[in-house]
């Protein structure tokens, strides 16, 4: 709204531009069970081929409401930290804000409902608004949406269609492979890193044919070694992603049974 003027002005500058969000029910007790699902929830994003979910380029935000209970079913007075933008500060915050409210009720004081922000220089969070009431948000209909119908068959549909997600490789990881838990979650943060070290061990069945080689064991360990140690080390020196790596899964596989 300019000053002085009779007109108002929007912006349209994300017009277009689909928007999820996902709201969790009220089952998180600490700042690092948040940050942990925050990070799983953006690795099921990149599987997917959603987004990026980059939070420091702005492709997801997270907002918190926290809420104390003291020997009650009922939630306490609702406070949201709103546009957090890494997984540190979510945790922080969390953190910061579940003292804040303890001490307060300790006090035998009132925790009010309100809109905060989170400083990242002082680590705390601070007042921006009072929490409006859901009325005073006047929601209203929006004519150009039609309601989804047929849920139960969409859902159905899309989990016939669902990739191997995060953990469900790392229980075949687990299994498949008898790798260390490190290792496999190493592994499986990155889609790319994990589908090259597939196609060497596939190329690795070959090898072993080849050479009469039983136990293949040792050299998927010695794969994942290299990968994780020597691999990346190169990859960070020379800024390549993995998806950009020279070295083929042939060749890799190949250079693991020469030096086993």
């Amino acid at each position: 709204h300019p000053v002085g003027v009779d007109y108002s002005l929007v912006d349209f500058n994300r017009a277009g531009v689909p928007l999820m969000e996902l709201i969790t029910e009220p089952d998180i007790s600490s700042g690092q069970e948040a940050r942990q699902f925050s990070e799983e929830l953006q690795l099921i994003l990149r599987y997917l081929d959603v987004s990026e979910a980059n939070m420091e380029k702005g492709q997801m935000r997270c907002e918190v409401n926290i809420s104390l209970k003291s020997g009650s079913k009922e939630l306490g007075t609702k406070v949201e930290i709103k546009n957090l933008n890494s997984f540190r500060a979510v945790e922080r915050s969390i953190d910061y804000e579940i003292k804040r409210q303890s001490d307060l009720l300790e006090l035998d004081q009132k925790v009010i409902q309100e809109t905060r922000g989170w400083d990242e220089n002082k680590q705390k969070t601070f007042s921006q608004r009072t929490k409006e009431e859901a009325q005073d948000y006047r929601y209203f209909p929006e004519p150009d949406l039609p309601p989804l119908t047929k849920l139960t068959v969409i859902s159905q549909r899309l989990l016939t269609e669902l990739p191997e997600l995060p953990q469900a490789k790392r229980q075949r990881f687990s299994q498949e492979y008898k790798l260390p838990p490190v290792d496999i979650d190493t592994l499986v943060v990155s889609k790319g890193l994990a589908d090259y070290f597939e196609q060497i061990v596939s190329e690795l069945e070959t090898w072993l044919k080849i050479k009469s080689i039983s136990d293949k064991q040792p050299l998927i360990k010695l794969t994942a070694n290299y990968l994780l140690t020597e691999l990346q080390k190169l990859l960070l020196v020379s800024k390549t992603k993995i998806g950009d790596c020279q070295i083929s899964p042939e060749n890799f596989a190949e250079f693991i049974t020469l030096i086993q």
